[in-house]
C-alpha cells in the first residue's frame, strides 16, 4: 500500500490511472482489515483451546480410577448398634442447627461446645504451622476472571458476583487465595521456598442442598489452606509436598482414630493439578472415606499462567534479572474443619452418649476434656 501511494504521488500519467491505484490500495486495506479480523478470532479460539489443557501427571500419580494407600493409622471402627450419625449428635446434643429458611440452602449453625471445638482445631492448627515456620496470611474471599481461568477452577465451583466494578468471582479460601496474591511477581531466590497459610471460608455452589446429611460435604466450609512457592525444580517443589504431608501426618498421628494417606488418581485432579496426596478419615455412619485434609502438586502450571518468577541465575536479584523461570506451587488443605468435627463427633462418641474430646485439642477447649450426655 505505501508503494502504491508513492506511486499515485509521482505518477505522470491519466487521472484514471491514479483512481485506478486508489481502488487498489482501498481494496488491499479492506482485504488486510478481514485478514485481521480472521487472524484475531483464531489466536482467541487457540488461546481458548490452550487454556483448557491440562498439567502433565506426576510419576506417583495412579492411572485409572483407583487410589493408591500410601500410609495408615489406626483400625477402621465398624459402626455399633448404639452409635449415633454426627448430624443425629449434633442436633439431639444442641450442637447443630439445621433448616434456617432466611440463609443459603444447606446452612448449617455451629452452637455451644462445637464452637468452641472449631476454634480448638484451627488453633490446634495455627499452631503446628507456625511452629514448621509457614507465615500467616488473611486473604479475599473474591477474585477477577484472570484469576479464575489462571488456576484453570471449574466455573461451577465459584459463585459470580456483580459488584461496582464489574463481575467477581467468589470461592473464599482456596489456591486462588495465594495465586492473586503472587500474580505478575518476581521473587527473590533467597525468599524461596516461601511457604505460608491462610485460615478462612471456602465457598462451593457444587454441595448446595436442601437437605443437609452431612458435615463433609456443605457449601460453607471453615478451611486451612498452605501454599508453598519454590524455585522452577522438581526436587524443591517435592521437599515442599513431603513436608507438608509429613506436617499433616504427624498432626493426625495424635489422634486415636483410624485415617489413611492415599494418592489419587488422575481422573480425580483438577486440570492444574499434577499429582494429590489425601488425608482421608473413616466415618462409620456413612461406612466409607471423608477428605479431610491434602497436598496438591501444581508445578509451574499456574505460574505461568499468571507470570510468577524467580530470577533463574541464583547470583541475580529479582528487580535486575533478565532471565526467569517460573516457580512452581505446592498447595494444600490443612484441615477442612466441618468434616472433621464430623469425624470427632462419631469416632469418639462413647456407649453412655459422651463424646471425648481428643487430647491435643483439651487445652484449646478451655481443659473440658469431654461433651457430656445431655
Amino acid at each position: 500500500m505505501n508503494r502504491l501511494a508513492k506511486e499515485i504521488n509521482i505518477k505522470k500519467g491519466s487521472e484514471e490511472e491514479k483512481q485506478k491505484i486508489r481502488r487498489q490500495s482501498k481494496e488491499l486495506r479492506q482485504e488486510l482489515k478481514e485478514v485481521n479480523t480472521i487472524f484475531s478470532r483464531a489466536s482467541e479460539d487457540l488461546f481458548t483451546i490452550v487454556l483448557k489443557l491440562p498439567n502433565f501427571t506426576h510419576a506417583d500419580t495412579p492411572m485409572g480410577s483407583e487410589v493408591i494407600v500410601v500410609y495408615s493409622h489406626g483400625e477402621k471402627e465398624a459402626f455399633q448398634p448404639w452409635m449415633r450419625s454426627h448430624v443425629e449428635i449434633g442436633k439431639q446434643k444442641d450442637l447443630l442447627s439445621l433448616g434456617h429458611d432466611n440463609v443459603h440452602r444447606g446452612a448449617c449453625y455451629f452452637k455451644n461446645e462445637v464452637t468452641l471445638l472449631e476454634q480448638a482445631v484451627l488453633s490446634w492448627i495455627s499452631e503446628s504451622l507456625h511452629k514448621h515456620g509457614l507465615l500467616q496470611m488473611s486473604c479475599p474471599d473474591m477474585f477477577r476472571d484472570l484469576i479464575v481461568e489462571g488456576c484453570a477452577q471449574n466455573m461451577e465451583e465459584v459463585y459470580s458476583v456483580i459488584g461496582s466494578d464489574g463481575i467477581l468471582y467468589l470461592k473464599g479460601s482456596s489456591i486462588m487465595s495465594f495465586a492473586a496474591y503472587y500474580t505478575m511477581m518476581v521473587l527473590e531466590n533467597d525468599n524461596l521456598p516461601d511457604k505460608c497459610f491462610s485460615i478462612g471460608r471456602n465457598y462451593n455452589p457444587k454441595y448446595e442442598t436442601d437437605n443437609l446429611t452431612s458435615l463433609c460435604v456443605m457449601q460453607q466450609s471453615t478451611m486451612v489452606h498452605v501454599c508453598g512457592l519454590t524455585r522452577n525444580s522438581d526436587i524443591e517443589s517435592d521437599q515442599v509436598f513431603q513436608e507438608f504431608i509429613e506436617i499433616l501426618r504427624s498432626l493426625f498421628s495424635q489422634l486415636t482414630i483410624h485415617f489413611r494417606m492415599v494418592n489419587l488418581p488422575s481422573c480425580k485432579l483438577s486440570p492444574a493439578m499434577s499429582r494429590k496426596s489425601s488425608l482421608q478419615i473413616w466415618l462409620p455412619s456413612e461406612k466409607q472415606y471423608v477428605e479431610v485434609a491434602s497436598v496438591e502438586h501444581y508445578t509451574d502450571f499456574i505460574s505461568r499462567r499468571l507470570k510468577i518468577q524467580h530470577p533463574t541465575s541464583m547470583r541475580e536479584q529479582a528487580v535486575k534479572s533478565r532471565n526467569r523461570s517460573y516457580c512452581q506451587i505446592v498447595f494444600g488443605t490443612a484441615i477442612n474443619v466441618p468434616a472433621f468435627i464430623a469425624a470427632i463427633l462419631e469416632q469418639y462418641q462413647q456407649q453412655d452418649g459422651s463424646i471425648l474430646i481428643p487430647p491435643p485439642l483439651v487445652e484449646f477447649m478451655y481443659n473440658h476434656p469431654v461433651i457430656a450426655e445431655s
